[in-house]
């Protein structure tokens, strides 16, 4: 009875409800040093960080689900590119290093606005950028601080008016607040060097990794209030690299380590929301030890996808939970081609839309989360073969089930072997009787019955 149930939970998490578009519903390439190195998407929004160019592209996808290849802005700052050191020469920045980009919400206007964060590590300075109603995006804020090393290495959005920045060469991570104009920090996370090497964020929560300690720290805020104490740390201190990578979404997060090529996922369970508290033990664990450099990059959803990505074999892993709480792999996305170098150098995840970049081959793909019979909105029309447009995720759950089959049959297989002598010595008997058949022929003789020793 074990094993039959613990099949069929392995039945139930495999058989998908969705897939990702086998292709690419876009894909972006332009002649920019570096473009690609950092990710970010957020419903119909995308941004592209080029830091050897000095740039940030932002792409949207239009009612219609078209991806315009024009990139709605090119996101610099002038001033920035003025800076020069001490012999006039211009200092070299690269802005773009990290970028994010999210829905803010301000809940005293009850408004919402498409907001990026911006990040540049050599000059220690972080740049938040607001889309105004006319589609034209302004610079919203400056942060900076001189004094502080990697200051900017890595960015996230809390979703919510906040701004998380992670400053790996000081050992810490700030928050920041608009409410607060991008001033003064409202938080002050610190740690091990390393700490904030990966930042993460949704609304109320955060989280840091530090890759040299292996661990990840959740922060959260209460009555708008951070405390600067975590409230929980994630740790693998035998998995080298744990921290590298880190992202969080409503009540998943996930953590990459990719010197042990693996990742984690945590979840935060219970009643309500503020009753809910992280689990310390990971809810699953990915790993890929024949695929170096698993882990690279990690994205979650608040949906329960998570995609993990391995540069070097360039392949994205994408991870579904089912409702009985199992993850597991439900589809592997590969390079296009051998020129798509690192393929799965950055990711980003967003409800049913994921991006991965190809650095340094200079490409970036967009895939749609496609549900049970759906077409890709761009107009594609949906399949003519019903039944292949239905069957496709039965595939995994067939597959299962006929696996389910071999092992009950190996694990019980004298017993199913009595069984089927059984059956085949009552039908030969009864093939006798139609044939008025007297059964005196003695076990052995040709086409007679088989024994009962012989059958147990």
């Amino acid at each position: 009875m074990r094993t039959l149930f613990l099949v069929l939970c392995v039945a139930q998490a495999a058989a998908g409800k969705g897939r990702w578009t086998p292709e690419a519903t876009a894909s972006f390439a332009r002649d920019l040093k570096s473009f690609g190195e950092s990710v970010s998407i957020y419903g119909k929004n995308l941004i592209i960080g080029a830091p050897e160019s000095q740039k940030a592209l932002i792409f949207t996808q239009d009612s219609s689900g078209y991806w315009a290849d024009k990139a709605e802005a090119v996101l610099q700052d002038p001033k920035d590119l003025t800076d020069v050191d001490q012999k006039g020469d211009p200092i070299k920045s690269n802005f773009g290093w990290d970028v994010a980009i999210a829905q803010d919400w301000n809940a005293a206007k009850e408004t919402k606005t498409i907001m990026a964060v911006v990040g540049s590590p050599k000059k220690r300075k972080v740049y938040i950028f607001s889309r105004k109603t006319d589609n034209s995006w302004s610079l919203e804020g400056r942060i900076e601080q001189p004094d502080t090393e990697g200051f900017g290495h890595s960015v996230a959005l809390t979703g919510d008016g906040g701004v998380v920045v992670g400053a790996p060469g000081a050992g810490k991570a700030f928050l920041y607040l608009r409410e607060q104009g991008w001033r003064k920090p409202a938080g002050v996370f610190s740690g091990e060097p390393g700490f904030g090497h990966a930042v993460g964020a949704h609304k109320s929560q955060a989280i840091v990794g530090s890759p040299n300690e292996r661990r990840a720290y959740i922060f959260e805020s209460k009555d708008q209030k951070w405390s600067d104490s975590p409230s929980l740390i994630f740790e693998q201190a035998n998995q080298l690299g744990y921290g590298y990578t880190t992202k969080i979404a409503g009540n998943y997060a996930i953590v990459g380590a990719p010197y042990a090529m693996k990742a984690y996922v945590y979840e935060r369970k219970g009643g309500s929301d503020d009753g809910k508290e992280w689990a310390l033990e990971p809810a699953a664990e990915f790993e890929y030890p024949e695929e170096s450099g698993f882990g690279h990059a990690v994205g979650i959803s608040e949906s329960g996808r998570a995609i993990v990505t391995s540069h070097t074999s360039r392949k994205a892993h994408s991870f579904g939970r089912s409702n009985a709480g199992i993850w597991l792999q439900d589809q592997v996305i590969d390079a296009y081609s051998n020129s798509d170098g690192a393929f799965g150098m950055a990711t980003g995840l967003h409800d049913r839309r994921l991006v991965v970049s190809a650095y340094p081959t200079r490409r970036v793909y967009v895939f749609e989360y496609l549900g049970k019979g759906e077409s890709v909105a761009r107009g594609r029309a949906p399949s003519d073969d019903e039944e292949e447009a239905d069957g496709f995720m039965n595939i995994p759950m067939t597959l299962v089930l006929c696996g389910v089959a071999f092992l009950l049959f190996l694990r019980r297989r004298e017993l199913w072997l009595c069984y089927l002598r059984r059956l085949a010595n009552h039908r030969n008997k009864r093939e006798a009787v139609r044939r008025n058949d007297t059964l005196i022929r003695k076990p052995g003789d040709p086409g007679a019955p088989m024994a009962e020793t012989e059958m147990s």
